[in-house]
């Protein structure tokens, strides 16, 4: 079973370029490793992350982020299952999102989006594409 989840936490710090490099090489290969995929979005202050993969991987993997230093108030606000991949082939994608971008409208955007859709939230991640796809980016994905 594929299984998504969905955060978002409060950096601890501020993050330098050399720092999220540093935060994306540790995360895509930790992912690799455990067989998740996903993407990460911060606006300098605030990170937005959907994993998925196998429920199992990305349960054990979202505890040691959970615990992780770098970031507080994790808030998860999304769980379920999927029957496949949007981020098949990413360890991590990564969106730089402008300081003036809202992380929280981007949640709200998302609920909107599952209500318009009978109340679903499943696959979360094609609307998270969809999103990217709408807004403007500044984008370091790999």
């Amino acid at each position: 079973m594929l299984y998504e989840l969905l955060y978002s936490s409060i950096a601890a710090a501020t993050f330098d370029e050399g720092g999220l490099e540093d935060l994306l090489v540790q995360a895509r290969a930790r992912n690799r490793q455990c067989n998740v995929t996903g993407v990460l979005f911060f606006n300098g202050r605030k990170f937005l992350q959907l994993l998925e993969g196998p429920k199992q991987q990305v349960d054990e993997l979202f505890a040691v982020i959970r615990d992780d230093a770098r970031h507080s108030d994790v808030t998860v606000f999304h769980t379920g299952e999927i029957a496949e991949r949007a981020f098949e082939g990413w360890a991590m994608a990564y969106e730089t999102l402008g300081t003036e971008t809202s992380i929280g409208s981007w949640q709200d955007e998302l609920t909107m989006s599952a209500r318009e859709d009978g109340g679903h939230l499943s696959n979360i991640g094609y609307r998270l594409l969809r999103l990217m796809r709408d807004e403007p980016f500044q984008a370091a994905a790999g």
